[in-house]
């Protein structure tokens, strides 16, 4: 889709666990949700990046939401238990919230900024745009935060991307 700045739409699902999981009440973290089915490869090749990301950033306010998009979910539960993830996966078995979020192909991914605003729309994580844009979101705390350490978490960020992603921010201590 692309770049946009409107607010993102709420929604509810259950989780692998049985938990209702609302976008709403995660208001105030940086949310990437991304949609997501066995049956497409690079889903299945970028899980375990979704994995590090969520497991590097959760500590700073950042929440991933993996959306799954089959009606069955055996495929998923099996997949899971070989690629593992502490993230929630979300069960949208109908479709509702991939087509409230006009969904046209898998992997989609969308970040959610911490006001509620919709800060990125697009496909595979790895994308430079939708990454560049992650790092924006994500380092754009509370006014006080931008006295204290937000050079250096937006270097930690670059250089976490580079590493794991083979993506470079340039600039990433200006990214505030």
């Amino acid at each position: 889709a692309g770049d946009a700045a409107a607010p993102a739409a709420d929604f509810s699902l259950r989780s692998r666990s049985g938990a209702a999981v609302s976008l709403g009440a995660l208001k105030g973290q940086v949310v990437l949700i991304n949609f997501w089915a066995t049956w497409c490869g690079p889903c299945r090749r970028e899980m375990p990046l979704l994995e590090q990301i969520q497991k590097k950033y959760a500590p700073l306010g950042f929440t991933m939401l993996g959306v799954n998009v089959e009606e069955d979910t055996t495929q998923m539960e099996a997949f899971l238990g070989d690629v593992p993830v502490t993230f929630p996966v979300l069960l949208d078995p109908a479709n509702r919230v991939s087509k409230l979020y006009d969904v046209a192909a898998m992997p989609s991914t969308v970040i959610v900024d911490r006001k509620g605003n919709i800060r990125h729309e697009g496909g595979v994580v790895t994308e430079a745009p939708g990454l560049y844009l992650l790092g924006l979101t994500f380092l754009r705390r509370r006014k006080s935060s931008l006295i204290d350490g937000v050079g250096d978490d937006a270097r930690d960020l670059s250089a976490h991307l580079a590493a794991h992603l083979g993506v470079r921010l340039d600039n990433a201590a200006g990214l505030v």
